[in-house]
């Protein structure tokens, strides 16, 4: 996941000790009651908030312009992602709640469903020819928001996985792809 903060690294050292400052290799005396003088003392908070303003100037005068770019590549990303979300979205739309207990969707069904109504989007085939998602907590998190319920521990006939009172309906414009 990309970071939503830059990391720089500060060399200086602080030491509680004076025998051990070294300014030329940025080692200094740590001021023990520096917290102190900020929360007692305005001039600290005065001096702090001038230090911070003249780089905030320059960021807003030119520096936006260069964070925009930096982060123009996880914008795209973030598209990207927003449309595989809005395609699973709409598979789930071929999908109803059902009231009866017997109306169960095993998992490796509803990847021949996706199959069936994305293609090769989202599934890939083992060696074997069977329908693997690529990310199988994608989809369950898509129907989880729709309300829909994964028993993930439930076994019938062989089969582990099922979505739980639900019932395939057909492709979004109402046509059975049945």
């Amino acid at each position: 996941m990309l970071r939503r903060a830059r990391q720089i690294e500060f060399g200086s050292t602080f030491v509680d000790d004076e025998d051990d400052v070294d300014e030329e290799n940025h080692i200094y005396l740590k001021d023990p009651t520096l917290g102190e003088k900020f929360k007692l003392d305005e001039r600290y908070k005065i001096a702090l908030f001038l230090y911070f303003a003249e780089f905030a100037k320059i960021y807003y005068d030119r520096g936006v312009n260069d964070w925009k770019k930096q982060f123009e590549g996880m914008r795209e990303a973030f598209k990207d992602t927003n449309q595989d979300d809005d395609a699973l979205a709409e598979f789930v739309k071929c999908f109803v709640k059902s009231d009866d207990d017997d109306d169960n969707i095993s998992k490796s069904d509803m990847l021949t469903y996706l199959y069936n109504e994305t293609g090769d989007e989202f599934i890939k085939q083992d060696a074997a020819g069977n329908n693997k998602y690529k990310k199988f907590s994608n989809i369950r998190n898509e129907f989880k928001k729709h309300r829909f319920k994964y028993a993930s521990q439930m076994r019938i006939s062989g089969s582990k996985g099922f979505f739980t009172n639900i019932r395939y309906v057909g492709d979004t414009t109402g046509n059975d792809s049945d």
